[in-house]
């Protein structure tokens, strides 16, 4: 089965992370000084974010909103960047499923801002997850991503 990582690199991913980070229209939380937020995104290990990509199947059509939410699910649930990993996800899976099935996925702005807050309060009230917890469908945080695939707009486009 294709993952995501034969659309995507770890460049591809930390390219798009960087382009957040240097968006000034964008705000980023950078808990330290901006030197020290910079040095770990490039510190995100390659093999990590590729590991990631690799755990997400990314087939036909019909599957793309659940491949979509398990995306959403482990980048914002894994939290690998100081901020905005709930944008690099959104991001890097549209740029994806461009590339593969020649689809634009996006969620409309208010129905983002509401499964982002969320997101952020369930992470934080379990202190993080780890993949293994995140690869079961059942899982909450996965229940929670799941809940916004109906929101998703999804519609062709050139490649």
């Amino acid at each position: 089965m294709p993952s995501l990582a034969v659309h995507l690199s770890a460049d591809d991913v930390r390219r798009t992370h960087l382009k957040i980070f240097y968006d000034p229209e964008q705000p980023y939380d950078a808990r330290e000084s901006p030197q020290e937020t910079l040095r770990e995104i490039l510190n995100a290990r390659s093999g990590d974010i590729t590991r990631l990509l690799r755990t997400v199947q990314l087939e036909t059509e019909q599957t793309v909103p659940q491949a979509w939410s398990y995306h959403m699910a482990i980048w914002a649930g894994l939290h690998i960047w100081p901020d905005a990993n709930h944008r690099t996800a959104l991001y890097t899976f549209n740029m994806a499923a461009r590339k593969a099935l020649g689809l634009y996925v996006g969620l409309p702005e208010l129905a983002s801002r509401v499964i982002t807050r969320a997101s952020k309060e369930m992470r934080k009230a379990a202190g993080g997850y780890a993949l293994a917890d995140l690869t079961d469908p059942s899982h909450p945080y996965r229940r929670l991503w799941s809940l916004a695939e109906a929101a998703l707009v999804i519609r062709r486009v050139d490649r």
